[in-house]
C-alpha cells in the first residue's frame, strides 16, 4: 500500500471509521431530496414506472466501476482520492488536471448545498411558522454552522450527519410502510418489464439517477483519517452503495404503487408528487415534517459535501498545485483548518453576491451547479477507470483481472456514453435555455488546463528559465 503524503503533512489516524464514513456519503446523497427531486424528474421525462428498473441498471453499473476504484483505494491512500488514483496510472499531468476538475466540482457541490439548505429552510418557515426572511440568511446559518464542525473535525460532522441521516431514513421508510398496508396501492412486477426500462427515454433516466447516486464513493477522501483504511473505505464504499440501492428502489416503487400513471403525475405537479404521496398515506400533518426533513437534509449534505471538498484542497495544498498553506494540519485537532477555512471562504464568495442581485435560487445558481458537477463527477469516474487498466497493465497494481482490467475497462465505456448523453441533453440537464448557465462547463476545462499546465512546467523546468528564481519548481514534493 502506498501513500502519498509527500510533504508528511498527514491527518489525524482513527478520527472515522466505518459508520461515520458511511453517514458522511449517505447525508452527501440526501437520499430524501433525491427522491422529491432526481426521481420525479425521471418519472416526468424519462422511464416513467421504468425507472424503477433502471435504477438498478445504474446501481449495477456504478457496482462495476466500484471495483476497480477499489482496487486503487488498497493502493493507495490519500484524502485527494481521485486525483490520487488518476496520477497514480496517467501521470502527473492527467491527475493535476483531474485534481482542478475534482476542486471545481466538489466547490460547485457545496456551494449548492448551502443555497438549497437555505432555501428549504426559508420554505419551512414560512408554512410552517409564517416566519418570512430571506433564504439567504438561512444559508448564512448553515455555512456558519458548517464552518464550526469542519472546525471541530470530522469524528463530529460525521455524527451529525448520522441523526439527519437516520431522520431521512425514518421519514422515507414510514412513508414505505404506510402505502404497502393500504389496500389501494397497487405493487406491479411491470417496473422491471424491458419495455418500460430500455424505452426511448432510458438516458435521460439514467442521467438524474447517477446525479442521485453522486457522492457515494466519497469515503476515500477519509482514508488518511481511517485507521484500517483499504477494509473500511471498500466497506463503507459498498455498504453505502447497497443501501441506497434498497432504499431507492423501494421508494420509487412505492410512487408508483401509490400514484399509478405515475409519470402523468410527475409532469403535472413535480414539486407536489412526493409530498402528496406522503399526505395520502401518512395524513396532513406529515407536510411540515417532510418539508423540514428536506431542509435538515439540505444541511446535512452541506456539512458532507464540505468536508470532501477541504480535503481536496488540502490534498492539492499538499501537493504544491496549489498553495502549500492549504496543507496546514491544525496541531491539536488533527484537521485540515486552512483548506476547511477556504472552502468556507468559497462559499461565501459566491453567495454573497448572488444574495445581493436577489436572483432565483432555484432558477439562476443552481442549475448552472448541477450540470458541472455531474459533469465533472462523470470526468473523474472515466478517468480512474482508465488509469486501473493502465496500472495493471504496467504491473504495477495487482489484483485479479476482473478488478483491474474487465470491471474498470467496462465501466469506462459504460460511463463514457453517459457523458455523451449528458452533452447532448444539457439544457434539460440545467433545466435552462440560458446560453450564461450553459456554458458552464467550461469552468471544467479551464481547470483541467490550468491543472495539467501546472504539472508540465514542473516536469520541464528547462523551459522555464525566464521565470524568477522563486517561482521555480525545481523541487516539489509529491501528493
Amino acid at each position: 500500500m502506498q501513500k502519498l503524503s509527500g510533504s508528511g503533512k498527514t491527518l489525524t489516524r482513527g478520527a472515522v471509521g466505518v459508520p461515520g464514513m458511511l453517514f458522511m456519503v449517505l447525508a452527501a446523497t440526501a437520499p430524501l431530496t433525491a427522491l422529491s427531486a432526481n426521481f420525479t424528474l425521471t418519472f416526468a421525462l424519462g422511464a416513467g414506472v421504468g425507472t424503477v428498473g433502471v435504477i438498478i441498471v445504474v446501481a449495477a453499473l456504478l457496482a462495476l466501476y466500484t471495483v476497480g476504484y477499489l482496487a486503487m483505494a488498497r493502493t493507495i491512500v490519500n484524502s485527494g482520492a481521485y486525483y490520487a488514483y488518476i496520477e497514480y496510472g496517467l501521470g502527473k499531468v492527467a491527475g493535476a488536471a483531474s485534481a482542478m476538475v475534482a476542486t471545481v466540482q466538489y466547490n460547485a457541490g457545496a456551494v449548492g448545498m448551502a443555497v438549497l439548505s437555505g432555501y428549504f429552510t426559508d420554505g419551512f418557515m414560512v408554512t410552517t411558522f409564517g416566519v418570512d426572511l430571506p433564504w439567504w440568511l438561512y444559508a448564512a446559518v448553515a455555512v456558519a454552522a458548517t464552518a464550526v464542525l469542519g472546525h471541530l473535525g470530522v469524528s463530529i460532522a460525521s455524527k451529525v450527519t448520522a441523526v439527519v441521516c437516520l431522520l431521512q431514513f425514518a421519514i422515507v421508510l414510514a412513508l414505505m410502510v404506510a402505502v404497502l398496508l393500504d389496500s389501494r396501492a397497487s405493487y406491479s412486477t411491470a417496473v422491471f418489464s424491458p419495455d418500460h426500462v430500455f424505452g426511448s427515454h432510458i438516458g435521460l433516466s439514467i442521467l438524474f439517477i447517477l446525479l442521485a447516486f453522486a457522492g457515494y464513493e466519497a469515503s476515500a477522501c477519509y482514508s488518511e483519517e481511517a485507521d484500517n483504511a483499504p477494509r473500511q473505505v471498500a466497506w463503507a464504499t459498498y455498504l453505502a452503495l447497497g443501501g441506497l440501492t434498497v432504499l431507492f428502489v423501494a421508494a420509487a416503487w412505492t410512487v408508483v404503487a401509490s400514484v399509478g400513471d405515475v409519470a402523468t403525475a410527475a409532469r403535472t405537479d413535480p414539486a407536489g408528487l412526493i409530498a402528496g404521496v406522503a399526505t395520502t398515506h401518512l395524513g396532513d400533518w406529515v407536510g411540515p415534517v417532510l418539508t423540514g426533513s428536506i431542509a435538515v437534509s439540505f444541511f446535512g449534505a452541506t456539512v458532507s459535501v464540505h468536508t470532501v471538498a477541504s480535503r481536496y484542497l488540502f490534498s492539492l495544498g499538499r501537493a504544491g498545485l496549489l498553495p502549500r498553506g492549504l496543507a496546514a494540519v491544525h496541531p491539536r485537532r488533527g484537521t485540515p483548518h486552512h483548506a476547511h477555512t477556504t472552502q468556507v471562504a468559497v462559499v461565501v464568495a459566491f453567495l454573497v453576491p448572488f444574495a445581493a442581485g436577489g436572483l432565483d435560487p432555484l432558477l439562476s445558481l443552481l442549475p448552472a451547479l448541477g450540470g458541472v458537477t455531474a459533469l465533472g463527477l462523470l470526468t473523474l469516474m472515466i478517468l480512474c477507470s482508465a488509469s486501473v487498466v493502465v496500472s495493471a497493465t504496467r504491473g504495477t497494481l495487482s489484483g485479479s483481472l476482473w478488478a483491474t482490467r474487465i470491471a474498470p475497462g467496462l465501466s469506462f465505456l459504460a460511463l463514457g456514453a453517459c457523458t455523451v448523453v449528458i452533452v447532448a441533453n444539457y439544457p434539460t440537464v440545467t433545466g435552462s435555455d440560458s446560453a450564461l448557465i450553459n456554458s458552464m462547463p467550461v469552468v471544467l476545462v479551464l481547470g483541467a488546463a490550468i491543472g495539467a499546465i501546472v504539472a508540465w512546467r514542473r516536469q520541464h523546468p528547462a523551459r522555464l528559465v525566464a521565470l524568477p528564481a522563486a517561482d521555480r519548481p525545481e523541487a516539489v514534493a509529491g501528493p
